[in-house]
């Protein structure tokens, strides 16, 4: 029976199978070696040659294989904090506070129609997470060209759901019968076209590139455009995160969240529930959206594993 000594290192099953594919495509005779193998997401990064004979010590196995593990458990936790989000901006726009709660799409109830711009922007931002970990998620699956197309859709139907949550805010804004109300005056609006138009490009070369496989980008291109989408896609996930924890500040503020003090306000936190309940609400959203985007960018993270031993 053929023997695979580095992958005979992992204790897991799971970790194993991913290192013996990697090898199985000489991914493993690289410098990135231990790491590499073990999280089975980087099957196609070209990697550099091996310069060095030096024996892998056994403590840089274990650092390795704890870090790929942590790094599956943050993708599995991100995961449940979508769920957490969706549900969350649910409670968030059905509370009397918010136009009345819940959400409409008739002319004259701009305030729950605006509703819908909180509800699909997180809906968005849920289904770029899914998409930012197709390519990491433990369970991916093993048809690479599968897992493109379940990437690409995700971005899509996360396309979808922007665009109609930004049609819902210019529905709510330029409502004769509510009246109207001025458009991109905020820094959430500023920002977040920003982030739109980041977005759009990213989204079109990865079109271009990837999925159409267009005959003018040449193999060296696409190299170079890989490098470019790696670094973009995480930036312009982090920037969403940030614009709508910017959207719910700004909403808050129209809301009101303060309460009356007659004296130094010096333990705030007695003060807990003299904050509006759709406030805490608020707040609990933008928690969220902050942890699983942490959760999400270490899981995505290349914490450059093939110079570990050099410290």
């Amino acid at each position: 029976a053929e023997t695979r000594p580095l992958c005979d290192k992992f204790q897991t099953t799971d970790l194993r199978s991913r290192c013996q594919q990697v090898e199985d495509r000489g991914g493993c005779k690289t410098r990135k070696l231990q790491y590499t193998c073990a999280q089975g997401a980087n099957m196609d990064e070209d990697i550099e040659p091996l310069s060095s004979n030096a024996p892998a010590r056994r403590g840089d196995l274990d650092a390795g294989e704890a870090l790929v593990k942590s790094q599956m458990y943050a993708a599995y936790l991100s995961h449940v904090l979508v769920l957490a989000i969706i549900i969350t901006v649910g409670i968030w726009v059905s509370d009397e506070a918010m136009g009345g709660g819940g959400v409409s799409w008739s002319q004259g109830d701009a305030k729950r129609v605006f509703n819908w711009h909180p509800v699909l922007m997180v809906t968005a931002f849920s289904f770029m997470t899914i998409a930012s970990l197709a390519f990491r998620a433990p369970y991916r699956c093993a048809d690479r060209r599968a897992t493109k197309a379940m990437h690409g859709t995700q971005w899509a139907v996360a396309s979808i759901c922007a665009i109609v949550g930004i049609t819902a805010v210019v529905k709510s804004h330029n409502d004769p019968v509510s009246g109207y109300i001025a458009n991109l005056y905020s820094l959430h609006s500023w920002v977040g076209i920003a982030v739109i138009i980041l977005y759009s490009c990213q989204f079109i070369a990865g079109v271009m590139a990837f999925a159409l496989d267009m005959e003018f980008i040449t193999p060296s291109m696409r190299a170079n455009l890989l490098l470019l989408h790696k670094y973009v896609g995480p930036f312009v996930y982090n920037a969403t995160a940030l614009t709508i924890m910017l959207g719910i500040q700004e909403k808050e503020g129209f809301i009101g969240c303060g309460y009356k003090v007659e004296t130094v306000d010096s333990i705030p936190i007695t003060h807990f529930f003299d904050i509006p309940a759709v406030c805490r609400t608020g707040h609990a959203l933008g928690l969220l959206v902050f942890i699983l985007a942490l959760c999400t960018s270490y899981a995505l993270h290349d914490f450059g594993r093939e110079n570990i031993r050099s410290y």
